[in-house]
C-alpha cells in the first residue's frame, strides 16, 4: 500500500511538472540573485552567500560546461573574495598535478611567465585570460600578505615532468630503487621516441609493460617506506611517492584493457586527499567540472563527500541559453546550447524571478522542493562538442547548492 501512495505521489508531481507554468520568487535564505555583471562584485551578494560557506574546510565549484566566458568570470571573483574574506587559501584545479606546481612557483616567487604556464597546465579549457589574471592575481596577493595562498592541481594526465623529476635524483637512490626507476624511465622514453615519430598508437604490449614497471616501482616504495624514510630525507621521499603514485596513475589511465570504470575520479580524490592531509590546517576551493564534482556514481565529489562529510560544499553551476567552447571536429569553436525542456532543471531554474542566482539546496521551501524533487537532468558538456547535453542527476543528492546564470557565451581560449 505504502509503494503505491508513493507511485502515486510521483505521478502526480510528474503530471504537475508536465503542465508547469508556476513563477518562483527568489528570497534569501535559500536564494540570492546575483546581478547582471558578473565581475561587479559588490552586487553579486557575495557577501550572503561568503557567510553560507564561511565555515567549510572545502568548497568545490563545478561547472556545467568547460567553455562558459561567464562561469570563468564568476568563479574568479568568488574565489578571490572568499580569499580575502574567509581565509581560503588553496585554489586546486582539475590540471595536471606536477604543471600546477610550476605555476604555484610564480604565484609564491614570482618564478616564470604567467600565461606560458597555464597553457602548459595540460588542458586547453584553462588556457583563458580569465584565469592567467586568476594567476597574476594571487602572486599580487602574496606580495602584499603574510598568509600565502596556493595553487595546485589534482590530475594526473601528464607525465612529463614526473618522468624529469625520476631522472634529476637518480644519483641520490640505492642500486634496487635506482633499477626499477631506470625501468620506468626507459619505458617512458620508448613512448616519447615514438610520439616524437608521429606514433601516437602505442601497442598493447609497451602500455602493459608501462603499468607494470610504475606498479613495481610503487609497491617496491610502499614495502620499503621504513628503509626508505630512514635514508632518504622527508622531501626526497615525499616527492619519490607522489610522483611515482602519479606515473602509476598515468599508466593505467593510458591502458584501456586494466582501467577500472570511473578511475580518473578515485585517482583525482586521492591526489586532492594528499593535498589536504599535508596541510590539514589550510582551507581549499576546488575548480572542475559538475560531473567530477558531484557526491554519487563514483564521482571525484562522493569520495570528498564520504571523506569530509559537512566540512565539504558542493556548487554546481549551469545555464540555460547561448554557447560554449568545445572541440568540434579538428578544432576549439564555438557551439550553441540546446535550451532546456521540462526534464531538466534548467527548464525550472528559468521560471524564478531573477536571471542568475545562488541556491541553497538544504533550505528550499516545501511548495519549491516539490516540483524538483525528482531525480531529473542537468546540463552536462565537458571538453568536447555533444548533441547530447543533459545527463542525469538528482540535485539533492549530488550537489549542495547551485549557481545559476541564465544567458552565458562561449569562454575564448588564446590558443
Amino acid at each position: 500500500m505504502k509503494t503505491m501512495k508513493t507511485l502515486t505521489t510521483l505521478i502526480l508531481i510528474s503530471l504537475s511538472l508536465n503542465t508547469f507554468s508556476q513563477k518562483f520568487i527568489c528570497e534569501a535564505p535559500y536564494c540570492l540573485k546575483l546581478t547582471d555583471s558578473i565581475n561587479d562584485t559588490n552586487s553579486l551578494n557575495f557577501k550572503n552567500i561568503g557567510e553560507q560557506l564561511k565555515n567549510k574546510k572545502i568548497i568545490a565549484l563545478g561547472e556545467s560546461t568547460h567553455g562558459t566566458k561567464e562561469f570563468f568570470e564568476l568563479k574568479c571573483e568568488l574565489i578571490k573574495y572568499l580569499i580575502e574574506n574567509a581565509g581560503f587559501n588553496y585554489v586546486v584545479f582539475e590540471a595536471s598535478m606536477r604543471e600546477s606546481d610550476l605555476l604555484n612557483d610564480y604565484v609564491q616567487m614570482g618564478v616564470g611567465d604567467p600565461k606560458i604556464l597555464v597553457a602548459r597546465l595540460g588542458y586547453w579549457t584553462w588556457y583563458t585570460q580569465e584565469v592567467i589574471d586568476l594567476a597574476i592575481w594571487m602572486r599580487e596577493y602574496n606580495t602584499t600578505h603574510s598568509k600565502k595562498i596556493y595553487f595546485k592541481g589534482f590530475d594526473f594526465q601528464s607525465s612529463e615532468n614526473s618522468v624529469s623529476y625520476l631522472k634529476s635524483i637518480e644519483n641520490e637512490l640505492n642500486q634496487d630503487l635506482s633499477e626499477k626507476v631506470n625501468l620506468v624511465l626507459n619505458v617512458f622514453k620508448r613512448i616519447n621516441d615514438l610520439q616524437l615519430a608521429g606514433i601516437y598508437q602505442l601497442s598493447q604490449s609497451l602500455l602493459d609493460s608501462t603499468s607494470n614497471y610504475c606498479q613495481n616501482l610503487k609497491e617496491y616504495i610502499n614495502t620499503n617506506h621504513s628503509l626508505l624514510e630512514n635514508t632518504l630525507s622527508d622531501s626526497l621521499y615525499r616527492d619519490l611517492k607522489i610522483n611515482t603514485e602519479l606515473l602509476w596513475q598515468y599508466s593505467i589511465q593510458s591502458n584501456s584493457s586494466i582501467k577500472p570504470d570511473k578511475f580518473r575520479d578515485s585517482c583525482m580524490a586521492q591526489n586532492f586527499n594528499w593535498l589536504y592531509n599535508n596541510n590539514p590546517d589550510s582551507k581549499y576551493i576546488i575548480w572542475a567540472h559538475n560531473g567530477h564534482i558531484k557526491s554519487s556514481d563514483k564521482a571525484m565529489g562522493q569520495y570528498l563527500k564520504q571523506a569530509y562529510n559537512d566540512s565539504i560544499a558542493i556548487i554546481g553551476l549551469t545555464t540555460s541559453q547561448g554557447t560554449y567552447t568545445a572541440i568540434n571536429g579538428a578544432k576549439i569553436d564555438s557551439n550553441p546550447l540546446i535550451l532546456p525542456d521540462s526534464s531538466n532543471y534548467e527548464y525550472y531554474f528559468e521560471k524564478f524571478n531573477a536571471d542568475n542566482f545562488f541556491l541553497n539546496l538544504h533550505k528550499l521551501p516545501d511548495d519549491l522542493t516539490k516540483y524538483l524533487i525528482l531525480p531529473n537532468k542537468l546540463r552536462e558538456i565537458g571538453s568536447m562538442r555533444r548533441e547530447k547535453q543533459f545527463s542525469e542527476y538528482n540535485v539533492f543528492k549530488d550537489l549542495d547548492m547551485i549557481i545559476y546564470l541564465k544567458k552565458t557565451s562561449s569562454s575564448k581560449v588564446l590558443y
